[in-house]
């Protein structure tokens, strides 16, 4: 079969179209053959080798597909061959002719939906209903989940309404998933002891928010999954932590 193997990390250029042996599905895994693959931002980042996870080389780039079950291994009950499924992930990649996945990476696609919005389902569509950024419904919506407050930081004056809101202490945790854009004006917000969880940063960070990290004596923390994140403690009534998921930012407080 034809796909797509990166041998260096780099730029575009090092995305290389050759001919690989068809893989075959072991227990518990399905042969998908794919009619539409999705390019998502964190594949450029990982092909360029400045995303958190580096995969081994030589590797397939992708996670997101759609198209129709060629084989299943041992075991699986989920699908057979011939449904139309879209993947959350791949074991082999899935910028190629086939691709490997578990039984539980693959989802049925009914057939209203085409093989193109298919493979945007897992990781765009996902994000896109999860974080309505910078709006009214977003707000509410955060509001319903619990949130104790919430701010909108295309609004004028957010920052300063955040202080007020901790009595001008600051909040004790950042989850920052735009680090390049918004970790000065994050550090400027963090309390005494404060940290700053980076999440998928896309470029250098500033190096004047090193100083001003180390004046507030408080910590920057990278990691690629935030559910992975289990040192996170945040304890004592005065606790607050300030998320700002895809430009919208949430805050609670206990």
């Amino acid at each position: 079969m034809k796909a797509i193997l990166v041998h260096d990390f780099g730029g575009p250029e090092v995305l290389k179209l050759q001919e690989v042996p068809t893989p075959k599905p072991a227990a518990g895994q399905v042969l998908v053959r794919i009619h539409a693959a999705g390019v998502n931002p964190y594949d450029t980042y990982m092909r360029a080798g400045t995303y958190a996870i580096k995969p081994p080389l030589p590797y397939t780039p992708g996670s997101d597909a759609a198209g129709v079950i060629e084989a299943i291994g041992a075991g699986v009950k989920k699908v057979k061959p011939g449904d139309r499924v879209y993947t959350a992930k791949t074991v082999t990649g899935a910028y190629a002719e086939y691709a490997l996945t578990l039984e539980e990476q693959v989802h049925s696609l009914p057939e209203k939906i085409s093989f193109g919005q298919g493979a945007g389902v897992w990781v765009p569509y996902g994000t896109a209903y999860h974080a309505p950024a910078g709006t009214q419904k977003g707000v509410d919506l955060v509001k319903r989940e619990g949130a104790h407050q919430v701010f909108d930081h295309s609004k004028a004056g957010y920052q300063e309404e955040i202080m007020k809101a901790t009595v001008g202490r600051g909040v004790d945790i950042v989850l920052e998933m735009l680090a390049n854009v918004n970790l000065s004006a994050d550090l400027k917000l963090l309390a005494m002891n404060g940290r700053v969880i980076i999440s998928r940063a896309r470029s250098q960070r500033n190096p004047r928010a090193r100083r001003h990290r180390k004046n507030r004596s408080g910590s920057l923390v990278q990691c690629s999954n935030l559910l992975h994140a289990a040192e996170w403690r945040c304890r004592g009534p005065n606790c607050s932590i300030f998320i700002w998921a895809k430009n919208m930012p949430y805050n609670w407080s206990s």
